[in-house]
């Protein structure tokens, strides 16, 4: 694998091997090169940290947020759209094409691709659990941690292994059977939840949003989305709490509050379900010379 040049000014390489490479990309939304980034230099899977929409060449836009996992193939264009005013902010792991299509002929096939197209679709979900194994490496390689390359090489294909899977899934199936306008309703649904994260709205604010009753806009978006939108939407904001603890917030409650929450104990209840951690626990793996530095394969 030749090595990967990032891209001036938007990417940083956090790891990078013979097999894989792992980095960040950083694009605030008033950048000159927001909406066009350029095509992408590598086969990679994307984390997303930030709420934007996303188009590859030729193809309809979609949504990508923190519940979302993203595939670019080498010299795939693409274009994105800001949401919140957010920017672009997400992880990236890039593997080589042949032992990326292996995996995906393993565990996923209807993902693979044709030719030199190893991912055959533009994005996935993503669970919980793997949406925090990234975060635990990815910290921990931000931090300059000295890891064995075995280790980190060995993760890295597991979390292929498992967006893939994921990404393959029953969800995945049943977004995909839905026509061209209902998963625009469905990403429509997302946009407002994310646009409204902190706030205390009712369905009939939502439903009027989108001009829809409020029986057809939780009907409609549990039978493409799979889960209810209130479901969707402590996801959203238990994943984006992870943003606020990893930037120094410390005040439990102020946290749980602002992001809508009705107490510090209800946050940290929901948090420990998702991440199978307090966030206590949390901010203490981020300390290089905790046991996280021991424990970071999660």
């Amino acid at each position: 694998m030749a090595a990967i040049v990032p891209k001036p000014g938007l990417e940083t390489i956090l790891f990078q091997s013979g097999m894989v490479t792992i980095g960040t990309f950083r694009c605030p939304p008033e950048h000159p090169q927001f909406r066009d980034s350029g095509p992408s230099n590598a086969y990679c899977f994307v984390f997303p940290r930030t709420t934007v929409w996303i188009q590859h060449a030729g193809e309809p836009p979609f949504l990508a947020d923190p519940t979302v996992v993203t595939y670019l193939n080498e010299g795939q264009e693409y274009f994105r759209t800001g949401v919140a005013g957010d920017g672009d902010r997400a992880e990236w792991f890039a593997v080589v094409p042949e032992v990326a299509a292996e995996i995906l002929g393993t565990v996923a096939p209807r993902s693979l691709g044709k030719g030199r197209r190893v991912f055959a679709g533009s994005h996935g979900r993503c669970d919980a659990a793997t949406y925090m194994r990234q975060r635990r490496l990815t910290e921990l390689l931000s931090q300059h941690v000295d890891v064995d390359p075995l280790h980190a090489e060995e993760l890295v294909l597991s979390l292929l292994g498992r967006v893939a899977s994921s990404s393959d899934g029953e969800a995945a199936r049943r977004a995909a059977a839905a026509s061209r306008r209902q998963r625009a309703f469905e990403a429509d649904v997302r946009v407002l939840v994310a646009s409204t994260i902190s706030e205390k709205v009712h369905l009939s604010n939502l439903a009027a949003g989108l001009g829809c009753s409020v029986y057809s806009l939780c009907h409609r978006f549990k039978r493409i989305h799979g889960m209810s939108i209130h479901r969707y939407r402590q996801n959203l904001r238990l994943r984006l709490s992870l943003e606020r603890l990893r930037d120094g917030e410390r005040n439990l409650t102020s946290l749980a509050l602002d992001l809508g929450f009705s107490s510090h104990s209800h946050f940290t209840a929901a948090f420990r379900r998702q991440f199978g951690r307090t966030p206590s626990a949390f901010v203490g793996e981020l300390q290089v010379g905790s046991a996280f530095r021991h424990t970071w394969a999660g």
